[in-house]
């Protein structure tokens, strides 16, 4: 196996192929943007979010614009709620319910999705993707804040940063498989 850290082409592909679903989410996003789809995409992060997918239902897929777009649809049986996307990038679960912020301070203007964001972004460390169907409006919650509105670049650059990063940080924590880490030597 190649080492990662000397060939950063090879680390580079690997990357993207391993969040090729950050990319879905991002054209579904900017689709239901353009077409006013309200919808709630929750990407999980360290903290299990186990007991938000146990109040939807379970799908198990790969993320792809297409599934989002069938899930969002106002006339399927799951649009409503959240979406979950493991840190792996699968799909777990649909028609998730997420508490809703007691603060006070976040503008009327907000619907239930916005301060559904909030309240799981208060809650955790995941990142809330919501996007209105009144206004068409991308928000993005992550760290307890809502960024009201967000432009689609600045979405995909934030997320694939942060997933960078991740890969980054996992790379070194994990020893290579090549690797006689921890193994004894003999002499």
């Amino acid at each position: 196996m190649a080492d990662l850290g000397k060939n950063p082409l090879l680390a580079k592909v690997l990357f993207s192929e391993h969040v090729r679903f950050l990319d879905e989410i991002v054209l579904a996003v900017e689709d239901f943007s353009v077409k006013k789809i309200g919808a709630l995409i929750v990407l999980e992060q360290e903290t299990g979010l186990k007991n938000i997918a146990e109040t939807g239902t379970p799908i198990f897929g790969e993320v792809s614009q297409e599934l989002l777009s069938s899930i969002f649809q106002t006339s399927s049986p799951l649009h409503d709620g959240a979406v979950l996307v493991s840190p792996d990038g699968r799909l777990v679960a649909a028609k998730c319910l997420l508490p809703l912020t007691p603060d006070s301070s976040l503008a009327k203007s907000y619907g239930v999705r916005h301060r559904a964001a909030v309240s799981l972004a208060e809650a955790s460390d995941a990142i809330v993707l919501v996007v209105s169907e009144q206004t068409g409006r991308v928000s993005m919650a992550r760290n307890g804040r809502l960024d009201p509105e967000i432009n689609i670049k600045a979405v995909a650059r934030e997320l694939k940063d942060l997933y960078q990063t991740k890969a980054r940080k996992s790379l070194l924590r994990h020893p290579r498989p090549d690797s006689f880490a921890g193994e004894r030597r003999s002499a």
